[in-house]
């Protein structure tokens, strides 16, 4: 049920096979959305439904009971995001997931499939008072990542809406300061 993250045309079509990436999982369900709504192929979606589904499931399990990513249940994973080897991902990866939890769920709405995913919406408001709570310092007023102030952070937590409006923007602002 895990999707590959690079897929080639030549020789002929084929996956790179031992490719996971979690945020690129993750995303496949935004691309879904987003092609859904352009295109207005529902039987397509609705074929798709299952795989968009184990993605979420799929990264759910790296989660621990604080509705943060567990450093040590997601060893070994890769986490891209970035080229930068040193950057942490892990507040990025909390900002994609509940992303992609909103948009899997804008899906299932369209699908009329939203008793199958009925427990999303506890899900997106625990990762977001989750981030608030482990990942915000109220001195600096940003979201660190084991120590770490990045772009990419204070993005996802833009993206996923934890942090909305005025806030957001404040937000953006204080870390290209």
């Amino acid at each position: 049920g895990r999707l590959h993250a690079n897929a080639f045309e030549a020789p002929k079509p084929h996956p790179q096979y031992g490719t996971y990436i979690i945020d690129y999982n993750l995303l496949y369900n935004v691309a879904l959305l987003d092609y859904s709504k352009a295109t207005n192929d529902i039987e397509t979606i609705r074929d798709l439904w299952p795989v968009a589904r184990r993605q979420i499931e799929d990264a759910m399990q790296f989660l621990n009971d604080k509705k943060i990513y567990d450093r040590e249940k997601s060893a070994g994973l890769w986490l891209f995001f970035d080229w930068k080897n040193e950057l942490d991902r892990y507040v990025a990866m909390q900002g994609v997931t509940i992303f992609s939890l909103q948009q899997t769920y804008e899906l299932a709405q369209i699908l009329g499939k939203t008793n199958e995913v009925k427990n999303y919406p506890t899900y997106i408001n625990e990762m977001k008072s989750a981030a608030k709570k482990y990942f915000y310092d109220k001195n600096q007023k940003l979201f660190i990542s084991n120590g770490q102030i990045s772009y990419i952070s204070q993005v996802w937590m833009v993206l996923s809406e934890t942090v909305k409006g005025k806030e957001a923007g404040e937000l953006l602002n204080r870390v290209m300061n």
